[in-house]
């Protein structure tokens, strides 16, 4: 029987080392050994370990490791290129490091977490809370360089959107309805804009191919939103379709 767990519910009150696997992986054999031992050891981070495919070639695979079967969709939200990968999550969910792939990279990382190796992987700060200053990150709108906070205004949220994200077509219809009645700054990863009139978005748009307002606000990837109020964060940051519709029916009227 497959009981369906949320990512949530895998999160303790230590960091985690999301371990991304396949029973079809050549490289993750590498780490079966391994991952088994680091999820005994209560001293070092909470070990996750996630793997695509049936129950049977898992086992076969991992052993006794403790692997919980996912979606595709799972290694997608968390835009994973290939596995062996690994990323680190915050106790509230938040991921606090770029992915490492290989697994000399991810021992390097576990190594580090658990302060037995190399002290130069950066762990990202906390997450970003309401009462928050807006990041110091400058961006492009209407053609001109200017700092998110000058480009938000008094009140705007910003809803970070990407032309090439299946998560963000499926809320578009939605978003549409919804824009007249909200303060929305699309920061747009990208510079399609053309696309993005096309779906019927007509609110101003800033331009952040490198998507560094969403990594300075900690965003994982799209869709995203944030209100930002007077300079600083003014909401928790949504992430996700359900998350993000929720805080935009929140911030109904303009004004």
């Amino acid at each position: 029987m497959r009981v369906h767990i949320g990512i949530a519910e895998l999160l303790s009150d230590r960091a985690s080392l999301f371990v991304f696997v396949s029973p079809h992986c050549a490289g993750c054999a590498e780490l079966a050994g391994e991952l088994q031992q680091w999820q005994s050891d209560e001293s070092g981070p909470s070990i996750i370990v996630l793997s695509t495919g049936e129950r049977e070639a898992i086992t076969e695979k991992f052993g006794d490791t403790n692997v919980y079967a996912h979606e595709q969709s799972v290694i997608d939200d968390y835009r994973m290129e290939y596995t062996p990968g690994a990323i680190v999550v915050s106790t509230d969910g938040f991921v606090t490091t770029p992915p490492s792939y290989g697994a000399d990279e991810i021992r390097r990382l576990y190594q580090t977490l658990t302060g037995r190796g190399p002290s130069d992987i950066v762990i990202g700060p906390p997450p970003v809370r309401e009462g928050d200053p807006a990041p110091d990150v400058n961006i492009e709108l209407d053609g001109e360089r200017m700092p998110i906070a000058d480009a938000a205004g008094d009140d705007s949220v910003l809803l970070f959107w990407d032309t090439t994200c299946g998560f963000c077509e499926q809320i578009t219809d939605d978003v549409v309805r919804r824009q007249d009645s909200v303060p929305l700054l699309l920061v747009l990863r990208g510079n399609d804009v053309d696309t993005v009139r096309e779906s019927g978005l007509t609110g101003p748009i800033a331009v952040d191919p490198a998507f560094a307002v969403g990594n300075a606000l900690q965003a994982p990837g799209t869709p995203v939103a944030v209100r930002l109020r007077d300079g600083k964060v003014a909401s928790t940051v949504a992430v996700g379709g359900p998350e993000v519709l929720d805080l935009l029916a929140a911030v109904r009227v303009i004004g």
